[in-house]
């Protein structure tokens, strides 16, 4: 086979188109590109399959925030946008909210497209919505519904000049009024809106600033179409036009109820904390209490001081009609970012008390692991003259970005005795304590949990100890998720007050689990098991006290 030598022309000019792809940074791979595009796989190819859409979003939220500056490229942003429309059109039903997020998608890289397999007539209807095509069903809308904005642009027209047309005093305000009119022909409601105003102040008209507040409440624009329906409203019954003035206060009736709301819950220990919505600074005294906001994604900031160290905080909000948002402000580090073992962590995550525990285990990089104590105490009486008492305590460290912990327990049972039969034979009251200690300890490598865990109980006249060792592993996407374990017993069985070289039976025992979950679908999950237990050795239990 011959080889030709290359042109030297040729290789410049590769070389150059190189580089100027090189240096387009939509193109550039990104630190956190590889591990975010993992994470918006298995979102919704598990939770958004199994219909967990508040796990699935809030894990899309944190990958948008670890995708902010330059941590992502352009084109994986997009890809976290268009997951997210994905949940909010195809799980939630919030069309608003889908095509806010469809569109942010296409900012970011206007080749954008849907995930193949995860389509929906709902999610198509969103993002042709963002792409600026009518969606089916929106030409037929009630007036009061807000719709989605087609995203079209159109060049002002400049008034021509001349007279005024009958009715009107202004000829420049009937113009702005007929611009108004097409672009809400054509649902272009910041365009009608701003068309609208601009006649109102050059001639204030009741129905005009009707139009205004109308084209902003189809806008989204609820909270400002409160205020000109009002406006409307009075100048309406000022002029005359009882109609007007009756439809606009009962339009502004309607959106007062509809409009969403957002409550948001300071730290206890934060000092000097400053919120906004939307970049638009809210006074001190509105945190806490109920705040209107128009519909769809809102973004919740706020900064402020504990213990004197500056802290801050970003979470987008769903602000949905007729609904209450309560948002807890978690003050955290300035400058704070969402690492690699975090994102590791997310995708591990199969609960929502797995993504808690990734979010309480170094999410702002100052926990590696969490430590957690407890204590128990029960106790038993009955007529028969049995009191029991058992205090327990216990202790675990777990690291989930590491995917390891490892914990123990001590329980103590207490146990007095006077019952029929012990007193029918002469036997005193008696007393006897139990100790029960336990340890276990898990690892994960890669998609595979392995294991181990012993016990003992110890009692005057019996003593077991067992030891046993486990592990799952996941498997297409945290679809299949199979599990094994063994466990291991060996008991002495006893008389109380003889030792055991004397008198004593041994049980030994074996046992096996086999399990394995299955999601089928959105709705369905399967799980079947296994179970054996082998037992050798003389189980009788000879009467502790009475021979």
């Amino acid at each position: 086979m011959s080889r030709r030598s290359p042109n030297p022309a040729v290789a410049i000019v590769v070389v150059l188109a190189l580089l100027g792809v090189l240096a387009r940074p939509s193109s550039a791979a990104a630190p956190n590109d590889i591990e975010i595009e993992a994470l918006v796989r298995g979102v919704l190819d598990t939770e958004y399959v199994a219909s967990h859409f508040d796990d699935a979003l809030a894990k899309l939220e944190l990958a948008k925030q670890a995708c902010e500056g330059a941590s992502c490229s352009s084109g994986v942003r997009a890809k976290v946008f268009i997951a997210l429309g994905t949940v909010y059109a195809g799980g939630l039903k919030k069309p608003e909210a889908a095509r806010d997020a469809f569109a942010n998608a296409l900012r970011e890289d206007a080749t954008a497209g849907l995930v193949a397999g995860h389509v929906s007539p709902d999610i198509e209807r969103a993002f042709e919505a963002a792409k600026g095509g009518s969606a089916s069903g929106a030409a037929g809308a009630s007036p009061t519904q807000s719709q989605p904005d087609s995203g079209a642009t159109r060049t002002r027209k400049p008034f021509p000049g001349g007279k005024a047309p009958r009715g009107w005093r202004s000829g420049e305000a009937a113009f702005d009024y007929e611009q108004a009119l097409d672009a809400e022909q054509n649902r272009l409601w910041a365009d009608c809106a701003s068309d609208a105003r601009a006649s109102f102040e050059l001639e204030a008209r009741a129905t005009t600033r009707f139009l205004v507040a109308s084209c902003e409440e189809r806008g989204g624009r609820w909270i400002e179409a409160i205020s000109d329906y009002e406006a409307a409203a009075e100048l309406g019954a000022r002029s005359g036009l009882a109609d007007t003035a009756a439809k606009a206060r009962s339009r502004a009736r309607q959106l007062r109820v509809k409009v969403p709301k957002i409550v948001l819950r300071k730290p206890a220990r934060a000092e000097d904390v400053d919120a906004a919505i939307d970049g638009v600074a809210l006074q001190r005294s509105q945190i806490g209490g109920e705040i209107w906001a128009n519909p769809g994604a809102r973004v919740v900031s706020a900064r402020g001081t504990i213990a004197n160290v500056p802290l801050e905080f970003e979470q987008t909000v769903d602000a949905a009609e007729g609904e209450t948002s309560v948002v807890d402000v978690v003050l955290a580090p300035k400058g704070a970012r969402v690492g690699g073992k975090t994102l590791k962590c997310f995708l591990d995550a199969r609960t929502r008390d797995d993504f808690n525990r990734c979010m309480n285990g170094g999410v702002f990089g100052t926990d590696d692991f969490t430590l957690r104590f407890g204590s128990e105490l029960s106790t038993y009486h009955d007529t028969d003259h049995v009191d029991v008492v058992s205090p327990a305590v216990l202790a675990n460290v777990e690291n989930p970005t590491e995917g390891w912990g490892f914990g123990g327990s001590m329980l103590v049972d207490v146990v007095t005795a006077a019952s029929a039969d012990i007193v029918a034979t002469a036997s005193p009251r008696w007393r006897e304590v139990r100790y029960v200690p336990t340890l276990s300890g898990h690892k994960k490598f890669g998609e595979t949990d392995v294991g181990l865990h012993a016990a003992l109980s110890r009692e005057p006249d019996y003593l077991a100890t067992s030891v046993g060792a486990s592990v799952s592993t996941e498997l297409r996407q945290k679809t299949i998720t199979p599990s094994l374990s063994y466990d291991f017993a060996h008991d002495v069985s006893g008389r109380s007050g003889t030792p055991f070289d004397v008198f004593s039976h041994t049980i030994h025992r074996h046992g096996i689990d086999a399990a394995s979950t299955f999601v089928i679908d959105k709705a369905t999950i399967l799980s079947a098991s296994f179970t054996a237990v082998l037992e050798d050795g003389d189980t009788s239990k000879p009467y502790r006290y009475v021979p």
